[in-house]
């Protein structure tokens, strides 16, 4: 057996709350019907997936920003903190008011990366083109 934790945030604690910019763009009703429509005229295969921990997905860009965290108590223990120490967020971390644009912008730059393309009029929508 073999445990797993995680650092969760408060995202009102965030202290770029107000300033950050926070939103991440959805698929509209529109797109997921029109996606759906093209699939079935054409019998594409379409294939819808889910990330368990998406917004702990992100890189080291969060280094750049001065987010401070209270440890929990076993954290303190384990680093050998007082109660007055507190730890500075060197990576993402689940709960942080960008979490979603940051996992977006993520996933976005990797996906183009390989070649999918984003439809101009809905930013969550990517095609992959095959040529034969």
């Amino acid at each position: 057996y073999k445990a797993k934790a995680r650092l969760v945030a408060k995202g009102v604690t965030d202290p770029d709350q107000t300033t950050i910019r926070a939103e991440a763009p959805t698929l509209s009703t529109m797109a997921r019907h029109m996606l759906i429509q093209i699939a079935a005229l054409h019998k594409f295969l379409l294939e819808m997936g889910a990330v368990k921990t998406a917004f702990l997905q992100g890189d080291k860009e969060e280094e750049s920003r001065d987010v401070y965290l209270e440890p929990t108590a076993d954290l303190r223990t384990k680093l050998g903190l007082t109660r007055e120490d507190i730890v500075k967020l060197t990576g993402s971390v689940y709960g942080l008011r960008n979490a979603p644009r940051r996992w977006y912008q993520r996933v976005r730059r990797d996906l183009i990366a390989l070649g999918w393309r984003v439809h101009q009029l809905d930013q969550c929508v990517f095609a992959h083109i095959r040529r034969r």
